[in-house]
């Protein structure tokens, strides 16, 4: 498409879902600015079928979706992606225990009490707790009003949770907020053979807080959902998941992208003009 501004947002689905795995970026930016996208994104996580090989999509379009709605953070987004947190853990289990915590902390503090309420549900699974866990640790780190409150909350749970593995995720995430009352928390519920020590062990978090500053760790789910569609990352994922078969040209072609001139259209699809859009960003890079 030479212009994604000029094409209906029912057009830019149908593109989204026709690319399978490798999606151009520019695609998903331009989707990722409307709103109106949403109905369209829920239909496809929705729909059973979508997430199964040879579907439409090749199943890659709710995980694509996904990140949509964690870009477009509107609050039907917000409920569509919090939805498919809590009805969709067998579909998108590897996505929830990799990249679905960055999906949930991009929407930062409207998700807080949702992901409280995930985080204290015993209905749920491991993976779905955790997640939310990890989500809520990052949205604290990145605003520090909520800080304490959120320290008081995983200490709560802390005491009151027996879940060996959940307890071992939980304090990897509480260990980075180096609470010296949280510290004795913790060691209580070692003490006590409470924890799966095969997630984490207690001199583990001894070198988390005896460590100077403060750990980068919990930014690993601090990164804006687009860089999903990033070539070097569907790079990746297509030599995962389509080892026997040649990386197709178009991907390629966003690896390795032609020179381009200052008065071309723009690769990223904004239809506008190289110079007048993405050129200095990439120079600055």
């Amino acid at each position: 498409m030479e212009s994604y501004e000029a094409c209906s947002t029912e057009e830019l689905i149908r593109e989204l879902v026709n690319s399978e795995l490798v999606v151009d970026p520019g695609l998903a930016r331009e989707i990722s600015q409307r709103p109106d996208a949403v109905p369209h994104l829920v239909r496809i996580i929705e729909d059973d079928t979508s997430f199964m090989e040879g579907s439409p999509g090749d199943g890659w379009a709710p995980i694509h979706a996904s990140f949509l709605l964690g870009a477009i953070k509107t609050p039907a987004a917000w409920d569509a992606v919090f939805w498919l947190l809590r009805e969709r853990d067998e579909e998108m289990r590897d996505w929830i225990t990799e990249d679905f915590p960055t999906i949930l902390a991009n929407f930062g503090l409207d998700a807080v009490e949702d992901l409280k309420k995930c985080i204290s549900d015993r209905t749920l699974g491991l993976y779905q707790r955790s997640t939310a866990i990890g989500a809520l640790s990052t949205i604290a780190h990145k605003h520090p009003e909520i800080w304490d409150s959120t320290v008081r909350f995983f200490r709560q749970l802390l005491q009151e949770e027996d879940d060996p593995e959940l307890l071992g995720f939980l304090i990897c995430d509480l260990s980075e907020f180096k609470d010296p009352d949280a510290l004795e928390d913790i060691k209580s519920a070692f003490d006590k053979g409470l924890v799966d020590d095969f997630i984490i062990k207690m001199e583990d978090v001894n070198v988390t807080y005896s460590s100077p500053g403060e750990s980068l760790d919990y930014q690993r789910y601090s990164a804006d959902p687009l860089e999903h569609f990033n070539p070097q990352k569907f790079e990746r994922l297509w030599k995962i998941s389509y080892e026997n078969q040649r990386i197709p040209d178009r991907l390629k072609r966003m690896l390795k992208p032609e020179k381009i001139g200052r008065n071309d259209p723009c690769p990223c699809g904004s239809g506008k003009k190289y110079k007048k859009c993405c050129m200095k960003k990439d120079f600055e890079e």
